[in-house]
């Protein structure tokens, strides 16, 4: 869809900032789960639980690339790069523990805020992907 609404001329550059967004992004979440443990990929024993590292660092990937499109013929690769990096190691983990976890700087803002047991749903992470995502391209 990103590629439909840019010149000819960038139609390549975009396809590759988009399989190269998704490498970093996984890279970088890997590296914060590896030096972070949190509760959202660490299980009860503080061993990291890989199924749950390559879940959401696919939803942290998705997050990513939703900022692609607001910037596409706008930036260059390696700042963009550089975006996705701390996007996918800082900002995106930030939103997922806290939503997810059992901790996290806005932990209190996604649960019991309104009333005791009050907690925040979501749906097959769709939440939090487009909120990270949205609110990241919007920034741009």
């Amino acid at each position: 869809m990103e590629v439909g609404s840019v010149r000819q001329a960038h139609r390549l550059t975009v396809l590759a900032k988009n399989i190269l967004d998704s490498a970093v992004a996984t890279i970088a979440f890997a590296a914060y789960n590896e030096w972070n443990p949190n509760s959202l990929t660490y299980g009860k024993d503080g061993y990291s639980l890989y199924h749950l590292v390559t879940l959401h660092s696919a939803f942290c990937a998705t997050s990513v690339t939703i900022t692609s499109g607001s910037m596409a013929e706008r930036t260059h690769m390696l700042a963009y790069l550089g975006h996705a990096a701390v996007m996918a190691g800082i900002m995106y983990p930030t939103v997922a523990t806290s939503v997810w976890g059992q901790e996290g700087i806005l932990h209190s803002q996604f649960h019991e805020r309104f009333h005791r047991g009050f907690r925040f749903h979501d749906f097959a992470g769709g939440g939090v992907v487009h909120l990270v995502g949205g609110c990241a391209a919007l920034a741009e």
